[in-house]
């Protein structure tokens, strides 16, 4: 098992950019009662962001949102570059019931040894003749160690994991979490599971039906945070600090690992982005201050919306490329 976890585990095949997803405003209702408002969230990177919340609030559909899977009623999904998001659906609703194991997997990846996918599944317990049963014969838990083996093998570099432990036994729970350990991707996880959360996040976005809290840190650094602020701290982010002072903290972390040269071609980039940002916004202007616009009242509402959404967009440039510049002129001045 050992060995199998050296040559197996969650590699991309290639980076993303350093803006790996952004939700803007997404609100979800089903059937007159609102699952969730105004969501937004900004992910970089390498980051590890754990989802967490009651049952009902709506965790397992914001992913299908963000996938695509399912429409938002409203809000905005932006992509970064170069992203190749792989998502783990908890349902197993892509899994083929007719197939065998060996199929499922070797369908999706023709090119592959036999040999090397038997291993793989080996290394999420499915051996000898477990390997030729029915998709619709195998339990939950078996079901999601298939959809866990095909997951790693396509080694994109954003997992997006909706309960990924759920149904899973303790050696799997093991394995699973040892093959992330290494992982040089993105990692967004719906999950109730404490431990997992502790082992891989560093992230933690809590939904209620009240609304979404943002704590950095795991699982254990969530509860006591919690703590503190039911006792009466200041703030529940981090000992009474606003959210765009945590922002800037991460901000200012993450910028201090890069070399002045990264730092520089950074704000470059940024540059560029606020300069196509600012041509984007004017056109919407022009067409916003056109009488003719408003005659369809959907097309002028939905410009109206991408407006907000791209000046929010840019001001979050703007403070990137603030911070990049002057992260590159203390680097360079400390050299």
């Amino acid at each position: 098992m050992d060995e199998a976890r050296v040559r197996f585990s969650f590699t991309a095949r290639r980076r993303s950019g350093d803006d790996v997803l952004m939700v803007r405003g997404m609100k979800k209702s089903f059937d007159g009662r609102v699952l969730f408002e105004n969501f937004s969230l900004t992910v970089r990177a390498g980051e590890r962001v754990a989802i967490i919340g009651p049952n009902g609030v709506g965790k397992s559909t914001l992913l299908n949102c963000i996938t695509g899977r399912m429409a938002p009623d409203e809000g905005s999904v932006i992509w970064g570059a170069n992203v190749d998001a792989g998502y783990y659906d908890q349902q197993q609703s892509t899994l083929h019931p007719d197939k065998d194991i060996m199929q499922e997997v070797w369908d999706d990846f023709p090119r592959m040894e036999p040999d090397r996918v038997r291993s793989t599944l080996a290394l999420f317990l499915l051996t000898g003749d477990d390997v030729f049963q029915k998709i619709s014969t195998l339990s939950g838990g078996e079901k999601g160690r298939v959809a866990l083996a095909k997951l790693m093998l396509k080694r994109d570099n954003l997992l997006l994991l909706d309960e990924p432990t759920n149904h899973l036994d303790m050696d799997s729970r093991e394995v699973l979490e040892h093959a992330l350990d290494d992982f040089n991707g993105t990692l967004i996880a719906v999950s109730h599971d404490r431990y997992f959360i502790n082992r891989v996040c560093d992230r933690v976005i809590e939904m209620r039906p009240d609304g979404v809290t943002e704590y950095l840190g795991n699982y254990d650094d969530y509860a006591e945070k919690k703590r503190r602020m039911e006792q009466g701290a200041a703030d529940p982010l981090a000992g009474g600090r606003t959210r765009t002072e945590i922002e800037k903290e991460k901000r200012r972390l993450r910028l201090k690992k890069e070399s002045v040269e990264a730092l520089k071609k950074r704000a470059e980039d940024l540059e560029k982005k606020i300069h196509d940002a600012e041509a984007s916004i004017r056109e919407m202007e022009q067409a916003l201050a056109d009488p003719a616009t408003y005659q369809d009242r959907e097309k002028a509402e939905a410009l109206a919306r991408s407006h907000r959404e791209a000046n929010s967009l840019l001001s979050d440039l703007y403070a990137d490329w603030e911070e990049a510049a002057q992260a590159a002129e203390e680097a360079e001045s400390g050299q």
